[in-house]
This record gives structure tokens, sequence and C-alpha cells, in this order.
């Protein structure tokens, strides 16, 4: 029921640990909603039929989640992973690699090569190249069409 749910998610919205839930599809749509509104704009791993021919995982947002969900009909078991409240001095890690990871969007658009791009902004940031590189690659909210 919702009101359980609801309860259950204020209890643990501060947990830093990795969330584990198993949901049926039925329920998939509420679930994400009530994920976001409680937990806020995590990364969430939903992995679909896990070991089943029709295996599926897929990682994003949760906003992005609920927003596909909503298009697409959820079909089988899934399991959710989401990462956990991030501490003070992780949320100000997350804000630098925000941060560069806007620099090399721009500059990739702008028509620069990715490779050339991390190394810059990764020395300038503090961080280490191949993170952002990988960190670019696999976020497709930072391709901004470019």
């Amino acid at each position: 029921k919702k009101k359980h749910r609801t309860e259950h998610l204020n209890s643990i919205a501060n947990d830093t640990h990795t969330l584990i839930f198993y949901e049926a599809p039925h329920k998939l749509r509420a679930t994400l909603k009530d994920l976001l509104e409680t937990l806020g704009n995590r990364r969430i791993s939903i992995c679909r039929e896990l070991t089943k021919v029709y295996e599926e995982v897929i990682c994003m947002g949760l906003q992005e989640a609920a927003d596909y969900y909503r298009e697409k009909e959820p079909k089988g078991e899934y399991v959710l992973i989401i990462e956990g409240k991030l501490s003070d001095s992780d949320e100000d890690g997350a804000d630098i690699l925000g941060e560069a990871l806007e620099k090399v969007s721009e500059s990739v658009c702008r028509g620069q090569r990715l490779a050339d791009v991390c190394k810059q902004v990764a020395k300038e940031h503090g961080l280490k190249k191949s993170e952002l590189y990988s960190r670019f690659l696999s976020d497709r909210s930072h391709y901004n069409g470019g």
C-alpha cells in the first residue's frame, strides 16, 4: 500500500547504503514515483527478468526512470538498485564532477576531441581523466545531441 511504502521510504531516505528492492510490474510505476518523491533524483539500475532470456539492465536517474516507464509498459519481475544518500563531502564531489561534465559536454559540442577535453578538464578539477571520460560516455544526458 502507498501509505506503508511512503513510511518505509521516509525511514530509509537518509541511509547512505545502496538500496535494493524487488518489484512486480503492476507496482513499478507507483514505486518509481514514490522513490523519486522521497529520495530525490538518485541514480538507479533497473534489472528486469534476471537470469532469464529477456534479461535487461538499464541505468539512469530516478526522474528519467519514472518518465521512461510512463511510456513503456512494465513487463516481468524487477530488481531496483538505488544509490544511497550522498554524504556532504560526496555531494561536493558530485558538484565538482557535474561541473566538469558540463565543461566536457560544451567543448565536445563545439567539436573538440573528447579525450583531449577530458584530460584538460580533469586536470583543472582535480579528477582522473579516465573517470571523467567513462562517466561522460555512460551518462547519455551529457550528449545534448552532440
